[in-house]
């Protein structure tokens, strides 16, 4: 490594970020960029451990120390090589990924890990200032036609996007099977976990999808009547589920304007360090504070919604819950009442984020008649390919709901299966697992 003792000299340093006040005012960027030396500072950090736990910390496989000691070396062109080497899309990890590669520094045994996201982000920001980025043209056509089912990036690559296509909807299996060579369904696992509780059927009851995707949509500027909105401005909102998505609502409801927000959720609250059954270097289970959190809001630990009340109109106006005790019985992880801790919160709008089930059932899966497995999602055998020869399955939609490094993961294993089922050999790279 270029500085040897960094990890001793050098302490860890959040990104600087925008003043809530001004960035609660539009959607714009909330972390500003590191300063180049101080990022070089945190690369510095990353220790000549001789195992770099933060390999397998990374679907990816990413090799973090490599970049890292290049970017406190100032070369930013190996650097981003080197990063893309197995990142197609540095650009959202470094942004949206949770960074498991830093609960797996080894640094991290009994100091701040290494600021390995941010450092990641700074490379590919380079990349695009620089102009190093841009389309990777085709060396040659094989006359193939590969079909992928799911949104995607990288227009001039070559990739022909067709919008509004609801694949066993407004777009027929039967018609992509004759039309492309080979299918891949990654569509995500868009089944909503729903909260089975008397009032859920009163309005103002959402799916977090549902409201994230008008917001996206206006953000975008495409055309939402007001009355197909759905707006918190001037609400009072209660937000279920405390994880990524939650946050996103978190974050969309301060901009919007609302009057109070709540967030609920059902397990207690994480220790503020790992806990002793929870070893480096697993995953930490720790208290966190994301962008949004900073932003205001209550955050309700170990409460679970019990039902909904509303007004003459059908509308949402109360929500009554209780506070638990998580317990463990016969190897089971349930939630138990706690005597006389019932209560009432005044709501306008309540927003479900309580995770995915997996793949939406009717439609193209039961069109298709592809296999899945016991827990509900496309199943496929080692080389990506589903129970129908021809048709792949990558992300969300055979892993069930994860992280946005898997997804980037088993679509480079995906492309190396359809490569190698069409033309009967691949030089793409081989999947680390």
């Amino acid at each position: 490594m270029g500085k040897v003792t960094g990890f001793l000299e050098i302490k860890r340093k959040k990104p600087p970020a925008r003043p809530v006040a001004e960035r609660l005012r539009d959607w714009k960027e909330v972390y500003l960029p590191y300063p180049d030396e101080e990022l070089r500072k945190q690369a510095a950090r990353c220790m000549d451990c001789g195992i770099p736990f933060c390999h397998q910390g990374c679907p990816l496989g990413n090799i973090i120390p490599d970049w890292n000691d290049l970017v406190y070396k100032d070369r930013w062109r190996e650097a981003l090589d080197r990063l893309h080497a197995t990142n197609n899309f540095p650009e959202w990890t470094g942004r949206l990924c949770p960074a498991p590669c830093e609960g797996s520094c080894v640094l991290g045994i009994n100091d701040d890990a290494v600021t390995i996201k941010g450092v990641e982000l700074a490379i590919v920001e380079h990349g695009f200032d620089e102009g190093w980025i841009g389309p990777q043209p085709r060396i040659a056509r094989t006359g193939k036609r590969v079909a992928v089912i799911g949104s995607g990036p990288m227009e001039k690559d070559g990739v022909a996007f067709r919008p509004n296509s609801h694949v066993g909807v407004n777009v027929r299996v039967a018609e992509l099977r004759r039309e492309f060579d080979a299918l891949v369904l990654a569509g995500g696992a868009c089944w909503p976990r729903d909260l089975q509780v008397p009032g859920r059927e009163l309005r103002g009851i959402h799916f977090a999808m549902e409201y994230l995707k008008l917001q996206n949509r206006r953000c975008e500027g495409d055309p939402i009547p007001d009355e197909n909105f759905i707006t918190a401005r001037d609400k009072r909102v209660v937000i279920i589920g405390g994880g990524d998505t939650g946050a996103d609502c978190l974050g969309t409801v301060h901009r919007q304007g609302a009057v109070s927000v709540h967030q609920f959720e059902l397990l207690p609250r994480p220790p503020d360090e790992r806990a002793p059954d929870n070893p480096w270097p697993q995953w930490p289970n720790i208290f966190r504070v994301s962008g949004a959190h900073e932003e205001g809001g209550d955050r309700v630990y170990a409460v679970s919604t019990q039902r909904f009340t509303g007004d003459a109109e059908g509308r949402v106006r109360q929500l009554q819950a209780v506070k638990v005790d998580m317990v463990r019985e016969g190897g089971r992880i349930d939630f138990k009442p706690i005597a006389d801790s019932e209560f009432t919160l005044e709501v306008d709008l309540v927003l479900l984020a309580m995770g995915f089930l997996g793949a939406e059932r009717p439609g193209m899966l039961s069109d298709l008649g592809v296999k899945l497995t016991e827990r509900g999602n496309v199943w496929r055998d080692a080389s990506w390919m589903t129970s129908v020869p021809g048709v792949f399955a990558c992300g969300d939609m055979q892993r069930g709901q994860s992280l946005i490094v898997w997804a980037i993961a088993e679509g480079r294993s995906a492309a190396r299966g359809v490569d190698q089922y069409l033309m009967g050999k691949s030089d793409l790279p081989a999947p680390l697992a």
